[in-house]
């Protein structure tokens, strides 16, 4: 029955709207006339062939060219860094697209097919084996994103009518167990810095900063706004990277960026802990300064890098050489990173009652869910404290 309603409908086919014919290797052709060139489709079924057939047709009908997705993907994926991400996005995000399509799609199945001929299946088996060979969830999820923008561009560029990302199952988020210190051990941190600018530096992302934006501070972001003591955050120093095809390899240059979203633009009030920090590392560096005959200046970095050549600023790389060292001194796990005090000052406000709109906005969160959800893990010792209420 089924076959007799293909044939009366190929029947029904005029001239120029194409046919279906079954090959001697037991496959079925789908073939459509357009602009004087003819296009071909193949089908294990007759019944597939006819809806690629139909597929053909829209495209012709809506004045989409038939072939335009017979590119590949790893062709279409260049096309996409060079056209619709270079020009737009951070040299860091960029240089994690060329490493997708180098690293993953390059040699994958997927990444030789033919853009037209890819469906969801491919993709899905594409993921597996990304999850095969022992990728994190979030590196998968990070890929199958760039994969996805970059077949979501091709559908809005009419190259294909279905974005066969849709549908694809993916690996569960899973975050690592990253250390959460105590307040005992950020104190014991402190004690341990073996320098002033270590020290002033343990207590500014304690208020929970962003290491670039550390960094990034100079004197004149103290400031004071309806005569409360704050540090202006408005920039973050960052380590971006160059691409220049006329050089072999990757540079890299480190240099003063606007912070990581509109949202990290804001007011970080001082509490009079890391005043009285900030106060001695500025006697020290006026002091430094005047021994080197250097002119101290308001655009000076806070944690600064001091020498015959002036104040310049500190790379996050040696910043973080030498919070490792101190790290070290003080008896913590090496996991701790200057990124685990900015954990530390959203769990500790948490846990103390401060309002968790009032701590995302303190971190620079568009939302108060991420800081909630990434930033926020109780300690067994509160855990205990929570527990215990229900002995009332």
């Amino acid at each position: 029955m089924a076959n007799k309603r293909l044939k009366e409908k190929m029947k029904r086919r005029r001239n120029g709207e194409g046919s279906v014919s079954e090959r001697s290797d037991g496959y079925f052709q789908a073939s459509l006339m357009k602009n004087g060139k003819r296009k071909f489709e193949y089908a294990l079924t007759e019944k597939a062939a006819y809806d690629k057939l139909d597929v053909m047709r829209d495209k012709a009908r809506r004045g989409v060219s038939l072939t335009e997705g017979d590119v590949t993907l790893n062709e279409l994926v260049a096309s996409y860094i060079e056209r619709y991400a270079k020009p737009y996005v951070r040299p860091s995000t960029l240089k994690n697209y060329k490493g997708y399509a180098e690293n993953y799609l390059k040699n994958s199945p997927i990444g030789k097919m033919k853009v037209s001929r890819i469906a969801a299946d491919n993709i899905q088996d594409f993921v597996n084996n990304l999850v095969d060979r022992g990728l994190s969830s979030k590196t998968t999820r990070n890929i199958f994103a760039f994969v996805d923008a970059v077949f979501a561009q091709a559908v809005r560029n009419r190259l294909i009518l279905f974005n066969p990302c849709d549908g694809v199952r993916l690996p569960k988020k899973r975050s690592a167990e990253r250390p959460l210190i105590t307040e005992e051990q950020f104190v014991s941190l402190l004690e341990e810095a073996d320098t002033q600018t270590m020290k002033t530096a343990i207590s500014i992302l304690g208020l929970g900063l962003r290491i670039g934006e550390l960094l990034g501070l100079q004197w004149k972001d103290c400031i004071e706004v309806d005569g409360i003591s704050v540090l202006s955050i408005s920039k973050a120093l960052k380590r971006d990277y160059i691409f220049d095809e006329r050089v072999e390899g990757t540079k890299t240059k480190i240099h003063l960026s606007d912070t990581k979203t509109d949202s990290s633009v804001r007011y970080v009030p001082i509490i009079s802990s890391v005043q009285n920090e900030l106060e001695k590392l500025k006697a020290e560096q006026l002091r430094i300064a005047g021994e080197l005959g250097d002119h101290f200046t308001d655009d000076s970095f806070i944690i600064g890098t001091i020498s015959k050549n002036g104040f310049k600023y500190t790379t996050p790389d040696k910043f973080r050489a030498d919070f490792a060292k101190c790290v070290k001194k003080a008896g913590l796990p090496k996991e701790v990173t200057p990124h685990a005090l900015r954990r530390y000052a959203s769990s500790t406000l948490i846990r103390h009652g401060a309002s968790p709109v009032a701590v995302a906005k303190l971190l620079g969160h568009s939302s108060s869910n991420t800081t909630l959800t990434f930033y926020t893990r109780e300690s067994l010792k509160g855990t205990l404290e929570a527990v215990k209420l229900l002995d009332k």
